[in-house]
């Protein structure tokens, strides 16, 4: 790749990058936004169990994509594989506006799920060999905010689109995002911006579950799982919730906006302060906020005040949890490996993304109320911290071994993992 990376600069292909995951966040987030629309859709008779599932079925595409793509782009490198999962991307949110009833919706949930998957860890790697190892944690938060960003957008688009052309307008409008993040990905992103513009042999997933990598991994694996639980079961019920407690659809409406748009200004705020001192610092903070504003909506939801503070503290805390601990992972782990780790890392903690859905349908189908899914969530963010704080800390030995990352074939000042 020499010279690519100076010809496009890593701005750049941070930016075009952040785009396809932008187009992400918008596929994914916009499930929640419609939500109330499907529940009501003439002949569809959508329960919250059964919408609860439809949302899973993203998230569990999602894991498969993502594991699945973390070894591809260690072999093959990035654009490759931004260029084909965009295209799945584009084709599946399309054919989400077309749906005729919940099983095809769900089916092409999931198609989805498989190509927002298998883009996060390509872009992720795009990012993390062409910028600075300085500016390191701020580019991978760039990258990961587009999928905040995104959401926010769905969310914003929402408030005007839903009540007048309905559901499937939005999903169009999914679809031609997309489209331009594909566009743009074709001209901008180098051919081989993975491990040093190499081809490595074919990655195992028992080279990456080495005793130098496996505490800091499982750590990881298991915080990822518990805030992805949290954050989707959050954007995907939070509007349906609000409208519960008496809020209007349009109000409902701008909480689900106020959460992404604070998750996205939290992250970039984190990304600065991580490249400071250290994303596992920076998660830990993360988590704890993100906790203080679920404590408030367990409190006070019903309350406007004190609704909109605690959901915008929720935001910018969980919002930005899992992309601390995502730079973690792809900072601490050296490049013949890197993408394998990412995408096992993103992948397996869908886990939690696929049940955050289905526990919020459950709970808030029991007609127990919301206040008791936002508990639930809290302890659960308990958990998350319980599991970042096994992270080793910069230069401690992991199962008998260091975690700098020794090797790295495409940048050697990279930091250990924080």
């Amino acid at each position: 790749m020499p010279g690519s990376t100076k010809l496009h600069g890593w701005h750049l292909i941070t930016t075009v990058a952040a785009l396809t995951i932008f187009a992400e966040g918008y596929d994914i987030v916009v499930f929640g936004a419609v939500l109330p629309g499907l529940l009501v859709e003439p002949g569809w008779n959508l329960s919250t169990s059964a919408a609860g599932l439809i949302g899973s079925a993203t998230y569990l595409g999602m894991l498969i994509g993502s594991v699945a793509s973390g070894r591809f782009v260690d072999r093959f490198g990035a654009r490759r594989i931004l260029l084909t999962m965009t295209v799945f991307l584009a084709l599946a949110v399309a054919a989400c506006a077309v749906a005729r009833s919940p099983i095809e919706l769900g089916v092409f949930r999931f198609v989805l799920g498989l190509a927002v998957g298998g883009n996060i860890p390509a872009a992720i790697m795009a990012a993390r060999v062409s910028a600075p190892s300085a500016r390191m944690n701020l580019a991978l938060t760039w990258i990961s905010s587009g999928i905040l960003g995104g959401g926010g957008g769905a969310s914003l688009i929402a408030i005007p689109v839903l009540p007048t052309l309905g559901w499937r307008a939005l999903f169009w409008i999914g679809a031609g995002i997309s489209l331009v993040a594909l566009a743009a990905t074709a001209l901008v992103i180098p051919k081989h911006p993975a491990a040093g513009g190499v081809r490595p042999a074919k990655v195992r997933f028992a080279q990456v579950m080495t005793a130098r990598h496996r505490r800091l991994l499982i750590a990881c694996i298991l915080a990822t799982t518990a805030n992805m639980l949290v954050w989707n079961g959050m954007s995907t019920w939070l509007t349906t919730s609000m409208k519960e407690l008496g809020y209007t659809l349009t109000s409902s409406l701008q909480f689900s906006l106020v959460l992404t748009v604070s998750a996205l200004i939290g992250s970039l705020a984190f990304g600065l302060f991580a490249d400071r001192a250290g994303a596992r610092t920076a998660g830990l903070l993360s988590t704890g906020l993100g906790l203080i504003g679920l404590l408030g909506c367990v409190v006070g939801a019903s309350t406007p005040g004190i609704a909109w503070i605690a959901v915008a503290l929720l935001g910018a805390g969980a919002g930005s949890t899992t992309t601390m601990i995502g730079n973690v992972v792809a900072i601490g782990v050296p490049a013949p490996v890197r993408g394998t780790a990412f995408g096992l890392n993103n992948g397996l903690g869908r886990v939690g993304a696929i049940f955050g859905p289905l526990t919020g349908g459950w709970i808030i189908g029991a007609t127990v109320g919301p206040a008791w899914f936002f508990a639930f969530c809290a302890l659960v963010l308990v958990l998350c911290a319980a599991a970042l704080a096994l992270v080793p800390r910069p230069g401690a030995p992991a199962d008998g071994a260091s975690v700098t990352p020794h090797g790295d074939a495409d940048r050697q000042d990279i930091p250990a993992a924080q």
